[in-house]
């Protein structure tokens, strides 16, 4: 078992080494792009969260429904912490946009194009 993680680990060492440069080259120069680059990826991960905690919270509606008797005490549980993960994730949401407002940093770095107007 040892020698599997052992595996693993030189594995992940190897495979951060060979990325290096590319995350090296692809660092912001400036605090704004950074500030933007930051920004962007978590207006993507948001929706993404908000999705799979909405898909938990519909499965464990289910389940609770067609489940015995003895199970519904556990999917009770889950249900509570997904309804609290989703408000997290929405109120976090609410969060970075009134900084990015506040701030002035663009959620869409400018190398993407405007999503409104087309080319």
């Amino acid at each position: 078992m040892m020698k599997i993680q052992k595996i693993k680990v030189i594995g992940f060492v190897v495979a951060s080494l060979a990325i290096s440069p590319f995350v090296a080259m692809a660092a912001p120069a400036t605090v704004d792009a950074l500030l933007t680059s930051v920004l962007a990826t978590l207006i993507f991960v948001f929706p993404l969260l908000f999705t799979i905690g909405t898909i938990i919270f519909i499965v464990s509606i289910i389940r609770y429904l067609y489940s015995a008797e003895t199970d519904k005490a556990k999917i009770r549980a889950t249900i509570l912490w997904s309804v609290i993960g989703l408000a997290a994730v929405v109120s976090l949401w609410a969060i970075v946009g009134l900084l990015s407002k506040y701030i002035g940093v663009a959620t869409i770095p400018a190398h993407y194009g405007d999503p409104i107007t087309p080319q």
